[in-house]
């Protein structure tokens, strides 16, 4: 509860309020109990009273917080406190009323009188917390600036044909807006809506141009989400009702398939607290990270057969990491130069993958794409115990700090029923030339760091 509109300034005057809005979390110790609101009402002085009553505030300083101690009010006294809790009832509960008669929630009597109908205890507190709640901070020009920029993108979707597939995603209502609801064929196959139409696409859509204008769009739509986060501190005041529009809207965009894929292609790129909030209040992941099995892994040349190998044996093997392990151009640089640097045998490469799912599982056709790598190889050590021995991971540059290296180590892990352990460098510094390709090679600091992802993996016997 903030209390700060009913105290009166330090300084001395009035306070802003005569009450404060508070909510009562009873879902914390149930999850199953509804958010309660309490509504605190306290003798207060806002220079809206009457005149009486203000006279003799001005009169008696301590008004209206004389001591309890003093037993025998006199009738001046007891009237300027009765006209004042009149006057805080009337200030605090009108406003509720009002909206309720501009809601239509009054009848017309049988004389032609106008009588309030009688609203529920939940439908009250709703009102006065709409009333009654501090606003929630906000740029001053907000509202003109992003209604504008949420202007543009629905222009953009409503003129573009290649983001008509947008339509649906982002509002599900509109085939039942423009008249196709869905139905089942008769004979049980795939529901179908009038004349044949197929029902809405949540996910990827077919054409390289739709997923394309799709990916663009989706980046400006969160770059505006992006933008209200900030400047609305959506990170304290998501749930406040001054941003109740705001988050209906993204919680109705998070739906989208082309917005998920486009967040887990893009997500590293926004603010570390925007990302959190997108996973925590609308559900957008970046995806679900995983390293390649076993049977995907490529087997790599020692250090040794690398350094031995020519140019054109060499451009087989970079080939392969791109056609067979899915690696970019850059990682294969990456992974050449480790191999001329390190001294081990026997190690095998795989790569970390992301996939990415619709909304609705049952479209399948997930979208999986690269986004590492990790050197390693299955070792025994002399008490017979397995493990995997991880000698070097990358995830790309721009995928980093999202959690993506530790998610996908733990579901190898939890998936080949194999510890984790991470194998000293062994490679010779001399090939590090203080270049960004150094990046490729086990240095002291990543390994301390990869180490320390490692143990905060949830533990498992060998």
């Amino acid at each position: 509860m903030d209390v700060s509109a009913i105290k009166p300034p330090p300084l001395g005057g009035p306070s802003e309020w005569h009450c404060a809005i508070g909510r009562i979390r009873y879902d914390h110790a149930d999850p199953n109990e509804l958010t309660g609101t309490l509504v605190y009402i306290k003798s207060s002085i806002t220079g809206d009273e009457p005149t009486d009553v203000r006279r003799y505030a001005a009169e008696h300083p301590a008004f209206p917080h004389e001591p309890t101690s003093d037993q025998f009010f006199d009738e001046s006294q007891f009237e300027s406190y009765r006209a004042l809790g009149c006057h805080i009832a009337h200030e605090v509960f009108g406003p509720a009323v009002v909206r309720g008669v501009a809601a239509g929630a009054m009848v017309e009597g049988m004389a032609g009188q106008v009588a309030p109908v009688p609203l529920d205890t939940q439908e009250i507190f709703t009102r006065l917390t709409q009333v009654w709640s501090k606003s929630a901070p906000a740029p001053a020009d907000g509202t003109h600036r992003y209604s504008a920029a949420l202007t543009r993108i629905w222009s953009m979707v409503r003129t573009t044909p290649e983001l008509r597939f947008l339509d649906e995603q982002m509002f599900p209502e509109i085939p039942s807006l423009v008249g196709l609801p869905f139905s089942l064929t008769s004979d049980g196959g795939p529901p179908l809506g009038v004349g044949g139409r197929l029902p809405a696409n949540y996910w990827l859509p077919s054409s390289d141009e739709e997923r394309r204008a799709g990916f663009y769009t989706c980046i400006e739509m969160l770059r505006l989400m992006e933008d209200v986060f900030i400047e609305y501190d959506l990170d304290r005041h998501h749930d406040h009702i001054d941003n109740r529009g705001w988050m209906n809207l993204f919680q109705h965009w998070a739906w989208s398939g082309m917005l998920r894929a486009t967040w887990a292609i893009t997500g590293s790129m926004f603010d570390p607290r925007f990302q959190r909030f997108c996973r925590t209040w609308l559900d957008l992941q970046p995806g679900r990270p995983s390293v390649a099995h076993s049977e995907m892994a490529l087997t790599l040349p020692s250090g040794d057969e690398w350094r031995r190998l020519d140019s054109a044996a060499v451009g087989a093997h970079v080939a392969n990491w791109q056609d067979a392990g899915g690696l970019n151009f850059w990682e294969t640089e990456l992974l050449s130069k480790y191999l001329r640097a390190t001294r081990r045998e026997s190690m095998k490469l795989y790569p970390v993958m992301v996939t990415v799912e619709s909304p609705r599982r049952s479209d399948g056709n997930p979208l999986c794409f690269n986004v590492g790598y990790l050197v390693g190889e299955p070792v025994t050590w002399d008490d017979g115990t397995k493990a995997f021995g991880l000698h070097y991971l990358r995830i790309q540059n721009h995928m980093r700090k999202m959690g993506l290296a530790r998610e996908a180590l733990k579901g190898f892990q939890a998936r080949e029923k194999t510890p984790i352990v991470v194998v000293a460098p062994d490679w010779d510094p001399r090939t590090a030339d203080g270049r960004l390709s150094d990046e490729g090679l086990p240095l002291p600091e990543s390994a301390r760091y990869l180490e320390r992802i490692v143990q905060s993996l949830p533990k498992i016997s060998p």
